[in-house]
Protein backbone atom coordinates (compact mmCIF):
# COMPACT_ATOMS: atom_id res chain seq x y z
CA UNK A 1 0.00 0.00 0.00
CA UNK A 2 3.31 2.72 0.66
CA UNK A 3 4.79 1.91 -2.75
CA UNK A 4 1.48 1.91 -4.55
CA UNK A 5 0.46 5.24 -2.85
CA UNK A 6 3.91 7.11 -2.88
CA UNK A 7 4.15 6.45 -6.52
CA UNK A 8 0.75 8.00 -7.14
CA UNK A 9 2.23 10.77 -4.90
CA UNK A 10 5.47 11.40 -6.97
CA UNK A 11 2.56 12.15 -9.54
CA UNK A 12 0.42 14.72 -8.30
CA UNK A 13 0.18 17.64 -5.87
CA UNK A 14 -3.31 16.69 -5.87
CA UNK A 15 -5.22 15.10 -2.42
CA UNK A 16 -5.24 11.59 -3.10
CA UNK A 17 -8.16 9.31 -1.18
CA UNK A 18 -7.35 5.48 -1.19
CA UNK A 19 -9.69 2.90 -1.34
CA UNK A 20 -9.20 -0.24 0.89
CA UNK A 21 -11.96 -2.57 2.24
CA UNK A 22 -12.83 -2.78 5.61
CA UNK A 23 -11.63 -5.89 7.19
CA UNK A 24 -8.71 -7.77 8.97
CA UNK A 25 -5.27 -5.51 8.74
CA UNK A 26 -7.25 -2.43 7.72
CA UNK A 27 -5.10 -0.05 10.68
CA UNK A 28 -1.88 -1.25 8.85
CA UNK A 29 -3.24 -0.77 5.60
CA UNK A 30 -4.32 3.01 5.99
CA UNK A 31 -1.40 3.67 8.00
CA UNK A 32 0.97 2.69 4.84
CA UNK A 33 -1.51 4.77 2.78
CA UNK A 34 -0.73 7.73 5.03
CA UNK A 35 3.08 7.27 5.17
CA UNK A 36 2.79 6.70 1.24
CA UNK A 37 1.37 10.54 0.70
CA UNK A 38 -2.54 9.98 0.78
CA UNK A 39 -4.38 12.98 1.55
CA UNK A 40 -7.36 10.62 3.12
CA UNK A 41 -8.88 7.21 2.37
CA UNK A 42 -12.34 5.58 1.68
CA UNK A 43 -14.08 2.66 3.13
CA UNK A 44 -15.01 -0.06 1.97
CA UNK A 45 -15.29 -1.58 -1.10
CA UNK A 46 -16.63 -4.79 -0.53
CA UNK A 47 -15.75 -7.98 1.53
CA UNK A 48 -15.24 -11.27 0.99
CA UNK A 49 -18.54 -13.59 0.28
CA UNK A 50 -19.73 -16.72 -0.39
CA UNK A 51 -22.67 -18.97 -1.01
CA UNK A 52 -21.89 -22.79 -0.23
CA UNK A 53 -24.38 -25.29 -0.44
CA UNK A 54 -25.52 -27.59 1.88
CA UNK A 55 -23.07 -30.10 0.43
CA UNK A 56 -20.17 -27.57 0.97
CA UNK A 57 -20.05 -26.80 -2.71
CA UNK A 58 -19.42 -22.94 -3.60
CA UNK A 59 -22.20 -21.67 -5.94
CA UNK A 60 -22.38 -18.56 -7.63
CA UNK A 61 -18.98 -19.18 -9.01
CA UNK A 62 -16.85 -19.14 -6.00
CA UNK A 63 -15.98 -16.40 -3.88
CA UNK A 64 -16.87 -12.78 -4.87
CA UNK A 65 -17.57 -9.51 -3.42
CA UNK A 66 -20.05 -8.75 -1.21
CA UNK A 67 -21.13 -5.37 -1.17
CA UNK A 68 -24.32 -2.84 -0.01
CA UNK A 69 -25.73 -2.01 2.96
CA UNK A 70 -25.32 -5.34 4.67
CA UNK A 71 -21.53 -4.54 5.15
CA UNK A 72 -22.30 -0.89 6.45
CA UNK A 73 -21.68 -1.78 10.12
CA UNK A 74 -18.46 -3.41 9.62
CA UNK A 75 -17.40 -0.53 7.80
CA UNK A 76 -18.67 2.08 10.51
CA UNK A 77 -17.28 -0.55 13.33
CA UNK A 78 -13.19 0.43 10.65
CA UNK A 79 -14.16 4.11 11.06
CA UNK A 80 -14.64 3.89 14.67
CA UNK A 81 -12.03 1.60 15.40
CA UNK A 82 -9.25 3.70 13.41
CA UNK A 83 -10.20 6.81 15.28
CA UNK A 84 -10.13 5.85 18.56
CA UNK A 85 -6.50 4.30 17.32
CA UNK A 86 -5.51 8.05 16.87
CA UNK A 87 -5.51 7.35 12.61
CA UNK A 88 -6.65 11.69 11.91
CA UNK A 89 -6.46 11.58 8.27
CA UNK A 90 -10.00 12.23 7.05
CA UNK A 91 -11.95 8.77 5.92
CA UNK A 92 -14.78 8.23 3.46
CA UNK A 93 -17.24 6.08 3.06
CA UNK A 94 -18.31 4.47 0.40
Amino acid sequence: MYAYTAAVRRCTDLPISVKLAAGEGVEVRARAAESGGATAITLSDSIAGADVSVTGELRLGGVFGYSGPGIRPLVLAAVYTLRRRGFDLPILTG
